[in-house]
């Protein structure tokens, strides 16, 4: 089997002081019934804020604004598959979410109730960019 490198982009996106997660829909085969921040896979020839913009809008009908990097993360999920995600912080000035049928729900949460929200993978990665999610909402009323 051949090996291969999955790049994929994730939105912390912001609206209104709350921050966008979703439930992944109980029948995918990967991470059923875990909440996550918006995003997929980049396809070829797309940058990834096209990437994120166009995976943003597939799975809840938002037009996002992309700001900036938050961190880029990587790991091996099997023996031939190694995943590269890069998340970036950006904001919707709409709250109305329509979900796609890769997820089964959404919450929008307040970024003191984010890290018991999202599904303990992710944990740590919230945890090392509160402070910066807490400064981009803050920014986000001025």
């Amino acid at each position: 089997m051949e090996k291969e490198i999955i790049t994929e982009v994730k939105g912390i996106l912001c609206c209104r002081g709350r921050i966008l997660i979703l439930k992944r829909s109980e029948l995918e085969t990967i991470g059923a019934g875990e909440w996550e921040f918006p995003g997929g896979r980049i396809k070829f020839g797309e940058s990834p804020e096209t990437a994120l913009e166009r995976e943003i809008y597939e799975e809840t009908g938002l037009n996002a604004k992309i700001d900036h990097v938050t961190h880029a993360s990587s790991f091996t999920i099997s023996e031939n598959r190694h995943v590269i995600i890069i998340t970036y912080l950006c904001k919707s000035n709409k709250d109305m979410v329509s979900l796609s049928s890769e997820h089964g729900d959404y919450m929008w949460v307040r970024p003191e109730n984010l890290c018991e929200s999202v599904s303990e993978h992710i944990r740590n990665d919230v945890s090392l960019d509160y402070n910066e999610i807490l400064r981009y909402i803050k920014c986000e009323f001025i």
